[in-house]
């Protein structure tokens, strides 16, 4: 199965602990596996890593699957299932799917097995990931051989390997001519199956797998067995056994000893028949493998019994009784839990499709809660648009009038000039003429009036176009000392009269931001800041760089905000302005801003004696020219 890497440090290396358990099927080191996905996990919900939780959870129910237990292992795949879904990640989704198909054939719910198998391979066909697909068909294929459909077993085997082969996965080739060797063994192809099994016996000693050396050769030595070649059989079987004994795995170990004490017994060898036969009972009892211990108890029996030992053939047999009547009880009970577990997949997949509904739903609310929202903060935006340009149109009166003035004493001018013009006969009697001078130094005036009123029309348009960034990129690189001094050129005007703003910049270097964003912020930040003084009062702008941060405060003289009312004071309410009731979302909607920007608003307050906003940005902003995730 393919790997989905994480966009930060922590998803990567919780991506890397995941990729890292997974590799554990080729050493079959299943603690390890467990351990390894337990920590990714932890990670995972700690920084809210869907897709990173969706994998771990997949990763330890194939530890537990692995480790036969079952119930845990189908509530980490559910589990895996609902995150995968929750992060809209149809490769985590389509393995988690494929892990259910695994648990339901293991369970014996073959029908179940084959719809989540086909709908994790219809997944995996859509993402055009090869080596997904080659693990559904490798699935499917087991299915398909535990119904007793042969053939398409063998094809679905055959399709895993070519994809196997085409992604160059080496173990999953071998993996898939196991499963080919057992159709053909089954099918009664034996030539084929020693063919494929020894194909299979190659790939894993390339790959130094011991445990799939080990099966392989077990595989091969039961083909042998069944063809009647003992001597081979042996060979085979004793070479699977030392293997099983270097490793250490003891149940397989018994499996060995199980068949070579059969051969041998078979042989007329009853000695080292009751050698083996005797090995295999002390490690099934040892490991709690009673099937293994029925099997040999059965085998014992019959051969005390070709040696004249009566006494204990009748001791295994009696044993044997026994336990086969646990274990048939066990197997009832087991087949008994198995449909508890049944019951419970369907009911976690019904609560699982109650919880995708629910979640859709609220993604709907959310998303109309999100154009409500911003239908508010752009009918109060454009509300302080209104009072903005109206204090604008006001503020441009002066200049306007100033101008209109000097055209027309501009015009007057130019008339003294020309009659003074047509009067005159020679230069000097031109200079001598003192409506001409008159006329001339009305001029200047005229001229320096228009020019001052000019370039405070031009201030203030420049202003407005800085304020709103309607020429330039929505995340630019800017100015905040600027751009403040923009927003205030703006709202200076109705504050002179009773108002008085002072100005303490640091040097800010520019920071990447939404600047007409920012700058709305500030517009509402220094509109709140008047309207809570009452007469005369002051408002102080501050910036600081910051070692960690960089800050700009806004501080007034004002009334104050009442400390009960501080918890509330960024929800989204109403307000009574002129006896109207008015939506009022301005500081919820800068809190939104600056949180976009990854950074907060402070508020301390006095009652009587002012309040101060800060508004502190993260130093990143310097450098992170690509535009944060919102």
């Amino acid at each position: 199965m393919g790997a989905v890497t994480g966009s930060n440090l922590a998803e990567q290396r919780i991506d890397a602990l995941n990729e890292e358990a997974w590799r554990g099927r080729e050493s079959e080191d299943w603690q390890r596996m467990l351990a390894l996905s337990a920590e990714a996990l932890a990670l995972a919900r700690e920084a809210g890593y869907l897709r990173g939780m969706s994998q771990a959870l997949r990763n330890a129910c194939f530890g537990h699957y692995m480790c036969a237990d079952y119930p845990t292992a189908v509530r980490e795949a559910l589990e895996a299932l609902r995150h995968a879904r929750e992060a809209k990640c149809a490769q985590s989704e389509g393995e988690a799917r494929m892990m259910l198909g695994i648990l339901q054939w293991s369970l014996g719910n073959f029908d179940d097995a084959m719809r989540e198998g086909l709908q994790a391979l219809r997944m995996a066909e859509e993402l055009g990931n090869v080596l997904d697909q080659a693990w559904c068909l490798n699935g499917l294929g087991g299915v398909y051989l535990s119904l007793g459909d042969r053939e398409q077993a063998l094809s679905h085997f055959l399709r895993s390997l070519e994809l196997f082969e085409l992604a160059g996965y080496r173990l999953g080739e071998a993996r898939a001519l196991t499963g080919i060797g057992s159709a053909y063994q089954s099918l009664e192809n034996h030539q084929e199956a020693l063919r494929v099994h020894e194909r299979g016996l190659t790939l894993y000693r390339s790959l130094g797998n011991r445990v799939g050396e080990s099966r392989a050769l077990s595989d091969l030595g039961s083909v042998y067995q069944t063809l009647g070649e003992d001597e081979r059989a042996l060979d085979l079987h004793r070479r699977a056994l030392a293997l099983r004994r270097a490793i250490g795995n003891r149940p397989a170990q018994a499996t060995s000893l199980l068949l070579l004490g059969k051969l041998h017994l078979r042989r007329g060898e009853r000695d080292l028949a009751l050698q083996m036969l005797e090995e295999a009972l002390g490690i099934a009892e040892d490991v709690g493998a009673k099937p293994k211990a029925v099997q040999a108890h059965a085998d014992l029996a019959e051969a005390y019994e070709s040696a004249g030992d009566l006494a204990r053939a009748l001791h295994h047999a009696k044993e044997f009784h026994r336990l086969r009547e646990q274990v048939f009880n066990e197997e009832s009970a087991t087949r008994m839990r198995n449909l508890q577990i049944g019951v419970e997949v369907e009911r976690s997949k019904k609560e699982a499709e109650t919880e995708r509904r629910r979640n859709v739903e609220l993604a709907r609310l959310l998303e109309e809660l999100k154009r409500t929202q911003a239908q508010l903060v752009q009918s109060e935006r454009m509300a302080a648009l209104g009072s903005l340009v109206a204090a604008l149109g006001h503020e441009m009166n002066s200049p306007l009038g100033a101008m209109r003035s000097g055209a027309d004493l501009a015009l007057r001018s130019l008339e003294h000039l020309t009659a003074a013009l047509r009067e005159a006969v020679t230069v000097d009697d031109l200079r001598s003429d003192r409506r001409a001078q008159r006329a001339m130094e009305a001029l200047r005036e005229s001229q320096d009036a228009s020019g001052a009123a000019l370039r405070r029309i031009e201030k203030l348009v420049q202003g407005l176009k800085s304020f709103a960034r309607y020429d330039r990129a929505a995340y630019e690189r800017v100015d905040l000392n600027a751009s403040l001094e923009d927003t205030v050129t703006l709202i200076e005007p109705g504050l002179r009269e009773r108002v008085r703003l002072v100005r303490h910049y640091d040097g800010i270097p520019p920071v990447y931001c939404y600047a007409a964003e920012l700058n709305q912020v500030f517009m509402n930040l220094l509109t709140n800041a008047a309207e809570a003084i009452d007469g005369e009062g002051v408002i102080t702008i501050r910036t600081c760089y910051c070692d960690k941060e960089l800050t700009v405060m806004i501080e007034d003289t004002g009334r104050g905000i009442p400390r009960e009312q501080l918890p509330g004071l960024f929800t989204p309410g109403f307000t009574v302005k002129e006896k109207r009731v008015q939506a009022s979302v301005s500081l919820f909607a800068s809190l939104n801003i600056v949180r976009k920007h990854g950074g907060e608003i402070r508020v301390a307050s006095e009652v009587g004696k002012g309040s101060t906003f800060t508004i502190a940005l993260p130093r990143s902003l310097e450098t992170q020219a690509a535009e944060p995730l919102v």
